[in-house]
């Protein structure tokens, strides 16, 4: 069964308190904005509560263990390391859903 927008971010929250490393996270991009489709993947800018602590691998934990959650390909971006190019575009969608 396919979920619903409202689902996929509640099963994304749910996953970030269990979780404990994001303080806070924003989707951006054609979810956010309501356009995707059954290709689209999910980009999701966070904000660590010790980014100090956080290594590249649990990076990638966190990335893979929502995809495996939600069954969408998601491509995370820490807070402030978004390029500027790509922020031009996400400025003007990017919506906080935790935190």
């Amino acid at each position: 069964m396919k979920l619903n927008k409202p689902q996929i971010i509640d099963k994304i929250i749910k996953f970030f308190q269990k979780d404990g490393r994001i303080a806070k996270a924003w989707i951006f991009g054609s979810f956010a904005r309501g356009d995707y489709n059954n290709y689209s993947d999910i980009d999701l800018m966070v904000k660590y509560n010790n980014p100090e602590k956080v290594s590249l691998f649990d990076f990638a934990e966190i990335a893979y263990l929502l995809e495996q959650k939600i069954k969408i390909k998601v491509d995370l971006v820490e807070e402030g390391y978004i390029k500027p190019f790509a922020w031009e575009t996400a400025k003007n969608d990017i919506k906080l859903i935790y935190g």
